[in-house]
């Protein structure tokens, strides 16, 4: 991008287009710090679709709560690659990738039922000192107002009547509000989903 051809976007135009400041931090480490990035709304979203598996791949980890011991590996080979990547003259793309390798991984264990909560505790741990690096991930556990939780609320009581059309409807008002639900055997879990991630 250059200012004389009249294509410089600033860090503010992309906030004011909603763009979430981690999505974008996100979208930059997808490149070398040597290389021209291509800014386009596709990339951007995929960045924010990147980062929303990040995010639930730490509200996965939260939940675990067998007493498996397994898994324990990959925090230790999580920051190995991290760091391996890093020292390779800053290389994040294979940072982020080795991150994500982990992740699918990690998911596949869980799918499984193989990783206890003392590794996902290990995980959730290397996780935040990969993030003191970059910055893409939330790890505060976010509450919701309260209007935006009794709707949860009304729709958990809705599908426990086997009301299907008034879950489906309040499911509709949450996620106008930004709020995706997901019925699970221990109930319903939330998150935030934004177009900026």
């Amino acid at each position: 991008m250059h200012k004389s051809v009249g294509n410089v976007v600033y860090l503010r135009d992309l906030t004011d287009h909603g763009w979430d400041s981690k999505t974008i931090r996100l979208f930059f480490f997808s490149a070398r710090y040597r290389d021209t990035v291509d800014l386009s709304e596709a990339s951007l979203e995929q960045a924010r679709s990147q980062r929303q598996r990040l995010q639930d791949f730490v509200e996965r980890l939260r939940s675990v709560d067998a007493d498996v011991k397994s898994g324990n590996d990959l925090s230790q080979e999580l920051l190995a690659t991290f760091e391996t990547a890093m020292d390779n003259d800053l290389n994040t793309p294979e940072a982020l990738a080795s991150i994500f390798a982990i992740v699918k991984r990690g998911n596949a264990l869980m799918d499984a039922g193989g990783l206890g909560k003392g590794s996902a505790a290990a995980l959730i741990s290397a996780l935040k000192k990969v993030d003191s690096v970059l910055g893409v991930i939330t790890f505060e556990v976010e509450g919701l107002p309260p209007d935006l939780s009794a709707l949860v609320e009304q729709r958990e009581a809705a599908r426990r009547r086997r009301d299907f059309v008034e879950s489906d409807r309040l499911r509709g008002l949450l996620e106008e509000k930004g709020i995706a639900v997901e019925d699970t055997p221990s109930g319903t879990r939330w998150k935030r989903v934004t177009r900026g991630g």
